[in-house]
């Protein structure tokens, strides 16, 4: 809970930014909704996909390099915790590129370094505790998918 809160206050500080005093009022639609409480008190891969999809959201919102980060951000979640984020940043990242705020070649840079990084990542720790080598995420698209 206190890690979705530290997400949210990172969007809020983007929002604020921005836009101005908004983010309380954002902040409240937000917190108005059943389910973002509900799972903000589940230990789910979706809480620390949402997380971190905040945090790309206040990355994405301030510009400027930052929005280098945001893409470490969506890539390091979709590959640990839910490939559906780059259902998320798929746009995102067409509107920053058709805008001209980010390059195609640091772009696609970034992406396979921190994807590399994560998969890395999340191979090492998983495979330690689960005592087989696997990527729960890559089999969670494989079983959904696929079969």
């Amino acid at each position: 809970c206190l890690s979705r809160g530290l997400g949210d206050v990172y969007k809020r500080q983007g929002i604020n930014a921005e836009y101005g005093d908004v983010s309380t009022a954002f902040a409240s639609i937000f917190i108005g909704q059943f389910h973002l409480p509900f799972y903000a008190s589940r230990t789910l891969p979706n809480t620390f996909a949402l997380i971190l999809a905040f945090v790309a959201y206040g990355f994405w919102i301030s510009g400027g390099k930052k929005l280098y980060w945001m893409i470490a951000a969506l890539a390091f979640g979709s590959i640990v915790f839910r490939s559906e984020l780059v259902v998320l940043a798929f746009p995102i990242i067409i509107q920053c590129l058709i805008e001209k705020k980010i390059k195609i070649s640091k772009t696609i840079s970034v992406g396979i370094a921190f994807s590399i990084a994560s998969i890395a990542l999340t191979v090492a720790v998983d495979s330690f505790f689960w005592r087989t080598w696997l990527w729960p995420e890559a089999q969670v698209l494989y079983y959904n998918t696929y079969l």
